[in-house]
């Protein structure tokens, strides 16, 4: 980056970031906070930035701060409340479908999205109602803030995909294309900068689907101009076994696995906050107690308690 460049980031930060939010950039970067030089937030800024230059890790910070800047103008948010029905703040199961009511995973976002974008392929293993499908539908639904436009993103949900032949004809619309055959999806991802969004993926893993197309899917996942975001219960290898004695998973080792898990205690709590249900402490310490966190219980829970309350 110029000496231009450098000044510019320095002031983004120190425009939009305040102390609680520099220590948690820090923090997701992995920088010791209270270790940076400086007396103020400029100073502590310029440590930061000089740290991340040192160790070639620019693109890293560059990134965090977008994504940052990206969710000042987005009303989810701890500080700016939800435009949520007043009688019923909680959705209660199935995919999120609009990226307003989409809660935290800011982290696990950003890795992701930095992955994607060099065309890493990510693997997304959690526990069943653990958000997995609107996280991948929220990367789809947000794609113009962190994709460049000349990559086509195609989201794909796979549970109701009948056959190997209505795979292929599925991705390929998806990509604009025609086809119905192993051949027409390999001709048309060829030509293309792809990035494939697939949920459901244990679908394929059925035994009506013939094992060419993993194989297709890993030679892909290798070249430069492709990649694919999975969701699964289970870890791939145990999702698609190896197929002959002593082999190994087709998808093995060519995938950066990521964990999606319960909430943190503070994104419970901020969770909570932002629905605005007037829950006091004590309501609230028993939510998180009950639910531990995991995302649909504590819709659930949150629910049952709100519509009590109400009558």
């Amino acid at each position: 980056m110029t000496d231009n460049q450098l000044a510019n980031l320095r002031q983004q930060i120190v425009t939009h970031f305040n102390e609680s939010e520099l220590r948690q950039l820090a923090f997701d970067l992995g920088v010791e906070y209270e270790l940076l030089n400086g007396q103020n937030r400029g100073d502590k800024t310029i440590e930061l930035i000089s740290y991340m230059q040192r160790h070639n890790r620019l693109p890293e910070l560059l990134d965090a701060v977008h994504q940052h800047l990206s969710q000042m103008t987005q009303p989810n948010r701890s500080d700016n409340p939800l435009p949520l029905p007043p009688d019923d703040p909680f959705f209660i199961g199935g995919r999120i479908n609009d990226p307003r009511y989409f809660f935290g995973r800011e982290r696990l976002l950003r890795e992701i999205r930095a992955e994607l974008r060099k065309h890493s392929s990510v693997s997304v293993v959690g526990d069943a109602q653990m958000g997995k499908s609107s996280l991948l539908y929220y990367l789809y639904l947000t794609r113009n803030a962190w994709l460049p436009d000349d990559v086509t993103l195609a989201y794909v949900d796979l549970q109701g995909v009948l056959d190997e032949a209505d795979f292929c004809e599925t991705v390929l619309a998806k990509l604009g294309a025609a086809g119905e055959t192993l051949r027409d999806l390999k001709r048309a991802l060829y030509r293309q900068d792809v990035i494939l969004l697939f949920d459901e993926v244990e679908r394929i893993a059925e035994p009506d689907f013939n094992p060419r197309l993993h194989d297709l899917l890993r030679a892909l996942a290798q070249e430069p101009h492709f990649a694919m975001c999975l969701v699964t219960q289970r870890s791939l290898d145990a999702v698609f076994p190896p197929q002959t004695p002593g082999g190994v998973s087709p998808f093995h080792n060519i995938f950066s696995v990521k964990r999606l898990g319960p909430f943190t205690v503070e994104e419970a709590r901020r969770f909570l906050q932002q629905r605005g249900a007037g829950f006091s402490e004590a309501e609230v310490e028993e939510l998180l107690a009950q639910s531990g966190g995991h995302p649909a219980r504590l819709q659930r829970l949150a629910r049952q308690l709100f519509v009590a309350k109400r009558g």
